[in-house]
């Protein structure tokens, strides 16, 4: 079988503790790198149909996806030397330092399930009343190590020094492997919405949250499902899409928004865009030219042509620069509206979070860290908002509070 569900189930022992006791975490197994990545179509649904899903009618269905140097595949070892998402990332249990330590900072073992779906952002995994969807992909884009820039290459990003020249081979092949992970990931909110319409749950609408490359998955994702509409009712099922520190180019980023603003106008899925001007790999990214293959697919798909394919050619990413302008798209509809860029760094933003009581931060120290969105216990208060809170915090909320 293509897929394994890992979580605390009976007669099925997986090696994971019981911190997937309420989540359940999805993850290809492969009998080495380059076997293939992804099916079309998954078994998720067969596995789906022998679940309970009586969870509480306020809790939320969150599908959640991670960003570069992941690999489903390798073994579950202990949470500070893995690389498998559902053993450092997608569970419930505390790092050993405690919520927002150093362990959890350098060793990037944040519990997502825990500061997404518990009402505090931490306890133990029975209080969780939604559902927990952990996606994931291998994210490396080379074997064996990826490339990821030093010190010195950090320094002369901030320093403002600009290389023309294409990213990485390594990110631009997982670049490309995100596109194709995002397949697996519509087959599952397919089958997820079709599972919670055979339980009787067809109002439940389901989240995403995603970080980085993640936002590249998550793109392809709803790119596929809007073109499948009429047929395929999923799209109008998505509500809330939860983007940090996307690393997903703007070309991608219009041709997702125009499938969704062409397939049906009425159903738009919610975006909260959470940005940041110092993140070091985006803005490494930024002094980079935009992947090749990747400006020359989205110059494709939204029929662009001079000056506009201009807007491409910077290396520019949703994590940093925001919503991709209107022109891009303007051939397929309206605006999206229903997108808000959320600048953690922002004084402006600061200021009214600490207004709201709420302690976010957008950067640490000289370097731009990039996985400070989710490594500090604040900001998830705010996701967490955005989650549970549903009438009060939307995005037309929220532009009027910002401005």
């Amino acid at each position: 079988m293509p897929w394994v569900i890992f979580g605390e189930r009976p007669d099925y022992p997986d090696g994971l503790e019981d911190s997937a006791l309420a989540g359940i975490n999805l993850a290809q197994i492969a009998s080495s790198p380059g076997a293939p990545m992804f099916e079309p179509e998954s078994l998720f649904g067969a596995h789906m149909a022998g679940q309970d899903l009586g969870f509480a009618e306020d809790g939320p269905v969150v599908v959640f996806v991670h960003g570069f140097e992941h690999e489903p595949r390798r073994p579950v070892r202990a949470r500070a030397h893995s690389d498998n998402a559902h053993r450092c990332l997608f569970h419930f249990d505390e790092p050993p330092g405690g919520t927002g330590s150093r362990e959890e900072r350098k060793g990037r073992i944040t519990p997502w399930f825990a500061r997404a779906m518990l009402k505090k952002g931490r306890g133990q995994p029975e209080a969780c009343t939604g559902l927990a969807v952990g996606y994931s992909y291998a994210s490396y884009g080379g074997w064996p190590d990826p490339y990821l820039p030093d010190l010195k290459t950090r320094l002369m990003t901030k320093t403002g020094i600009r290389r023309r020249r294409q990213p990485p081979e390594p990110y631009v092949n997982a670049y490309r492997d995100a596109e194709n992970a995002g397949l697996g990931l519509a087959a599952v909110m397919t089958q997820l919405r079709a599972r919670l319409d055979h339980a009787g749950l067809e109002d439940r609408p389901i989240d995403i949250v995603c970080h980085s490359l993640g936002a590249r998955a998550v793109m392809s994702a709803l790119a596929m499902i809007a073109s499948r509409w009429p047929n395929d009712t999923t799209l109008s099922r998505i509500d809330r899409v939860l983007i940090m520190g996307g690393a997903c180019y703007w070309g991608q980023a219009a041709v997702a928004l125009a499938n969704i603003t062409f397939a049906q106008p009425n159903f738009r899925p919610q975006f909260f865009n959470f940005t940041s001007r110092n993140d070091d790999v985006l803005n490494f990214l930024a002094t980079r030219s935009t992947a090749r293959s990747a400006r020359d697919e989205a110059i494709e798909d939204l029929s662009l042509e001079w000056p506009d394919t201009r807007l491409l050619m910077g290396g520019r990413t949703i994590g940093r620069n925001g919503v991709p302008p209107h022109k891009l798209y303007e051939f397929f509809g309206e605006p999206y509206v229903d997108w808000i860029d959320i600048p953690l760094d922002s004084g402006r933003v600061q200021r009214w979070a600490r207004r709201s009581k709420i302690n976010l931060k957008g950067k640490r120290g000289l370097l731009g860290d990039h996985f400070v969105q989710y490594s500090h216990p604040g900001n998830w208060k705010l996701y967490r908002h955005i989650l549970h809170d549903r009438d009060d915090w939307t995005v037309a909320r929220l532009r009027q509070e910002l401005g």
